[in-house]
């Protein structure tokens, strides 16, 4: 077996590429490498997250209802929960994705073939292609460049977003001082099981 001796400048550019594609990382802790224990970790926060949400709220709802109710009490509030997280799901798309189209209007705006930042960065990219014919390799450049303003654009939006939702948590917490339980109705069921 004979060894070919790689040209230097090649293993150079080798190196450049996988550099670059080792600082491309998933911030959200969630890839398609995750482990089993990482996924894990993330799906008991959220049924934390849920059990902390939905047992005071059902509690509160159902606190006023008599026992004889219950049952069309539990089946209204599920299908209210489902049309209201049906509508929440189609308003923030809807939202997410007109941001997403903003953000990326105005990061193109920026990215223009005379700028000399954009010029570097492409014959950057094109040096990490060796072996492909100057034409494609400044094709896949401007598909590269292409690829980071799209997901730049998404991450503008979903930050968007979050900080809408927050603000209108904020401005839905009062609400929560206006829940008022029924604890004679409570004291009456615990009388009622013992």
């Amino acid at each position: 077996m004979q060894f070919v001796r790689e040209d230097p400048e090649i293993l150079a550019k080798n190196r450049a590429r996988a550099a670059a594609e080792r600082t491309n990382v998933d911030w959200s802790g969630i890839a398609l490498l995750s482990t089993c224990l990482a996924t894990t970790e993330f799906v008991i926060e959220e049924g934390a997250g849920m059990a902390l949400i939905f047992v005071p709220m059902e509690t509160t709802a159902f606190s006023r209802i008599p026992r004889h109710l219950t049952a069309d009490a539990t089946g209204l509030s599920n299908v209210l929960k489902e049309t209201g997280g049906a509508i929440g799901l189609a308003l923030f798309t809807s939202v997410l994705l007109r941001r997403e189209v903003v953000a990326r209007a105005g990061l193109a705006a920026h990215v223009r073939l005379t700028n000399p930042l954009v010029a570097q960065r492409i014959s950057l990219l094109q040096a990490l292609r060796p072996g492909v014919s100057p034409a494609a390799a400044r094709s896949q450049a401007l598909g590269s460049l292409n690829a980071l303003v799209s997901r730049e654009a998404a991450v503008r939006a979903y930050e968007q977003l979050f900080l809408l939702l927050g603000v209108m948590i904020l401005m839905l917490l009062p609400l929560v001082f206006l829940l008022k339980v029924d604890r004679s109705a409570m004291a009456h069921v615990e009388t009622e099981a013992e």
